[in-house]
Protein backbone atom coordinates (compact mmCIF):
# COMPACT_ATOMS: atom_id res chain seq x y z
CA UNK A 1 0.00 0.00 0.00
CA UNK A 2 2.93 2.86 0.64
CA UNK A 3 4.20 1.53 -2.61
CA UNK A 4 1.14 2.74 -4.29
CA UNK A 5 1.20 6.03 -2.40
CA UNK A 6 4.47 6.75 -3.15
CA UNK A 7 3.91 6.36 -6.59
CA UNK A 8 0.99 8.78 -6.50
CA UNK A 9 2.67 11.38 -4.51
CA UNK A 10 5.60 11.19 -6.86
CA UNK A 11 3.36 11.35 -10.20
CA UNK A 12 0.50 13.48 -9.19
CA UNK A 13 1.99 16.18 -6.61
CA UNK A 14 4.20 17.93 -9.22
CA UNK A 15 1.10 17.70 -11.40
CA UNK A 16 -1.04 18.98 -8.67
CA UNK A 17 1.81 22.08 -7.62
CA UNK A 18 1.19 22.89 -11.09
CA UNK A 19 -2.31 23.26 -11.14
CA UNK A 20 -2.58 25.07 -8.17
CA UNK A 21 0.17 27.75 -9.66
CA UNK A 22 -1.48 28.40 -12.99
CA UNK A 23 -3.04 31.44 -13.08
CA UNK A 24 -5.88 30.46 -15.77
CA UNK A 25 -6.76 27.67 -13.91
CA UNK A 26 -7.17 29.17 -10.67
CA UNK A 27 -9.13 32.28 -12.89
CA UNK A 28 -11.83 29.70 -13.71
CA UNK A 29 -11.76 27.92 -10.29
CA UNK A 30 -12.36 31.44 -8.79
CA UNK A 31 -15.23 32.49 -11.39
CA UNK A 32 -17.38 29.25 -11.30
CA UNK A 33 -17.05 29.38 -7.27
CA UNK A 34 -18.00 33.15 -7.24
CA UNK A 35 -20.76 31.25 -8.89
CA UNK A 36 -22.01 28.91 -6.66
CA UNK A 37 -24.64 30.92 -4.56
CA UNK A 38 -26.06 31.81 -8.11
CA UNK A 39 -26.30 27.78 -9.08
CA UNK A 40 -27.41 27.17 -5.96
CA UNK A 41 -30.69 29.84 -5.86
CA UNK A 42 -31.28 28.58 -9.35
CA UNK A 43 -31.37 25.15 -8.24
CA UNK A 44 -33.21 25.86 -5.44
CA UNK A 45 -36.35 27.13 -7.48
CA UNK A 46 -36.14 24.26 -9.90
CA UNK A 47 -36.64 22.06 -7.09
CA UNK A 48 -39.40 24.02 -5.69
CA UNK A 49 -40.87 23.69 -9.07
CA UNK A 50 -39.58 20.22 -10.68
CA UNK A 51 -40.31 18.21 -7.57
CA UNK A 52 -41.94 14.51 -8.95
CA UNK A 53 -44.54 14.26 -5.88
CA UNK A 54 -47.74 14.28 -7.62
CA UNK A 55 -49.72 15.29 -4.41
CA UNK A 56 -47.02 18.16 -4.22
CA UNK A 57 -47.86 19.35 -7.90
CA UNK A 58 -51.32 19.40 -7.39
CA UNK A 59 -51.23 20.99 -4.00
CA UNK A 60 -48.87 23.64 -6.26
CA UNK A 61 -51.63 23.94 -8.61
CA UNK A 62 -54.88 24.29 -6.80
CA UNK A 63 -53.18 26.68 -4.44
CA UNK A 64 -51.29 29.54 -7.01
CA UNK A 65 -53.25 28.65 -10.07
CA UNK A 66 -52.35 27.25 -13.44
CA UNK A 67 -49.00 29.82 -14.19
CA UNK A 68 -47.41 29.12 -10.68
CA UNK A 69 -44.67 27.28 -12.72
CA UNK A 70 -44.15 30.22 -14.99
CA UNK A 71 -43.36 32.55 -11.72
CA UNK A 72 -40.64 29.95 -10.62
CA UNK A 73 -38.92 29.32 -13.86
CA UNK A 74 -38.06 33.11 -14.13
CA UNK A 75 -35.02 32.73 -11.19
CA UNK A 76 -34.39 29.65 -13.20
CA UNK A 77 -33.50 31.36 -16.41
CA UNK A 78 -32.00 33.69 -14.78
CA UNK A 79 -29.31 31.46 -13.75
CA UNK A 80 -28.91 28.64 -15.91
CA UNK A 81 -30.05 30.00 -18.87
CA UNK A 82 -27.29 32.72 -19.03
CA UNK A 83 -24.46 31.20 -17.11
CA UNK A 84 -22.19 31.26 -20.04
CA UNK A 85 -22.90 35.16 -19.68
CA UNK A 86 -21.80 35.28 -15.94
CA UNK A 87 -18.37 32.72 -16.98
CA UNK A 88 -17.80 34.96 -19.88
CA UNK A 89 -17.39 38.05 -17.13
CA UNK A 90 -16.36 36.05 -14.20
CA UNK A 91 -13.44 34.14 -15.70
CA UNK A 92 -11.72 37.26 -17.84
CA UNK A 93 -12.12 39.12 -14.25
CA UNK A 94 -10.77 36.56 -11.84
CA UNK A 95 -7.72 36.28 -14.24
CA UNK A 96 -7.48 39.97 -14.37
CA UNK A 97 -7.18 40.06 -10.31
CA UNK A 98 -4.66 37.49 -10.62
CA UNK A 99 -2.60 39.81 -13.16
CA UNK A 100 -3.11 42.79 -11.35
CA UNK A 101 -4.66 44.24 -14.29
CA UNK A 102 -8.02 46.43 -14.00
CA UNK A 103 -10.73 43.51 -13.53
CA UNK A 104 -14.08 45.25 -14.28
CA UNK A 105 -13.11 46.75 -17.61
CA UNK A 106 -11.22 43.33 -18.46
CA UNK A 107 -14.67 41.42 -17.38
CA UNK A 108 -16.72 43.88 -19.54
CA UNK A 109 -14.39 44.08 -22.39
CA UNK A 110 -14.84 39.59 -21.99
CA UNK A 111 -18.61 40.33 -21.98
CA UNK A 112 -18.88 41.87 -24.95
CA UNK A 113 -16.61 40.20 -26.92
CA UNK A 114 -18.68 37.05 -25.76
CA UNK A 115 -22.20 38.93 -26.71
CA UNK A 116 -20.56 40.02 -30.31
CA UNK A 117 -19.30 36.51 -30.59
CA UNK A 118 -23.10 34.84 -30.02
CA UNK A 119 -24.56 33.65 -32.75
CA UNK A 120 -28.06 35.36 -33.53
CA UNK A 121 -31.28 33.16 -34.53
CA UNK A 122 -33.84 34.78 -37.03
CA UNK A 123 -37.00 35.10 -35.74
CA UNK A 124 -39.72 35.86 -38.75
CA UNK A 125 -41.21 39.10 -37.94
CA UNK A 126 -38.53 40.23 -35.67
CA UNK A 127 -35.18 40.05 -37.78
CA UNK A 128 -31.90 39.03 -35.86
CA UNK A 129 -32.36 38.16 -32.09
CA UNK A 130 -29.91 37.05 -29.68
CA UNK A 131 -30.99 33.88 -28.47
CA UNK A 132 -30.93 31.82 -25.47
CA UNK A 133 -29.07 28.96 -27.02
CA UNK A 134 -25.56 29.87 -26.68
CA UNK A 135 -25.78 31.97 -23.43
CA UNK A 136 -26.40 29.26 -21.18
CA UNK A 137 -24.57 25.98 -20.48
CA UNK A 138 -24.31 25.80 -24.38
CA UNK A 139 -21.67 28.74 -24.48
CA UNK A 140 -19.98 27.61 -21.17
CA UNK A 141 -16.79 26.75 -22.68
CA UNK A 142 -16.89 29.47 -25.38
CA UNK A 143 -17.44 32.18 -22.83
CA UNK A 144 -14.11 30.40 -20.94
CA UNK A 145 -12.08 30.34 -23.46
CA UNK A 146 -12.98 34.35 -24.46
CA UNK A 147 -12.34 34.94 -20.90
CA UNK A 148 -8.77 34.03 -21.01
CA UNK A 149 -8.06 35.50 -24.22
CA UNK A 150 -9.33 38.53 -23.28
CA UNK A 151 -7.54 38.51 -20.15
CA UNK A 152 -4.51 38.01 -21.80
CA UNK A 153 -4.88 40.41 -24.45
CA UNK A 154 -5.31 43.13 -22.37
CA UNK A 155 -2.14 42.05 -20.41
CA UNK A 156 -0.34 41.99 -23.61
CA UNK A 157 -1.33 45.54 -24.21
CA UNK A 158 -1.16 46.78 -20.71
CA UNK A 159 2.83 45.08 -20.58
CA UNK A 160 3.66 47.00 -24.01
CA UNK A 161 2.01 50.18 -23.04
CA UNK A 162 -0.21 50.10 -25.45
CA UNK A 163 -2.41 52.23 -23.83
CA UNK A 164 -5.40 55.32 -24.31
CA UNK A 165 -4.85 57.74 -21.57
CA UNK A 166 -7.98 59.65 -20.82
CA UNK A 167 -8.08 62.39 -18.63
CA UNK A 168 -10.87 63.87 -16.53
CA UNK A 169 -11.32 67.91 -16.65
CA UNK A 170 -13.47 69.57 -14.53
CA UNK A 171 -14.95 73.21 -15.00
CA UNK A 172 -15.71 74.50 -11.89
CA UNK A 173 -18.16 77.75 -12.71
CA UNK A 174 -18.75 79.82 -9.67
Amino acid sequence: MSKVIEILEEKLVPVAAWIGRNKHINGIRRAFVLMMPLLMIGSIFLMISAFPLPAYQKFMLETFGANWKNVIDIPVSATFSLVGVYVAFLVAQQLANQFQLDSVAVGLLSLASFLILTPLSEVEGMGSVLSFNWLGSKGMFIAMVIGIVTANIFRFFVNKKILIKMQMVYHLKL
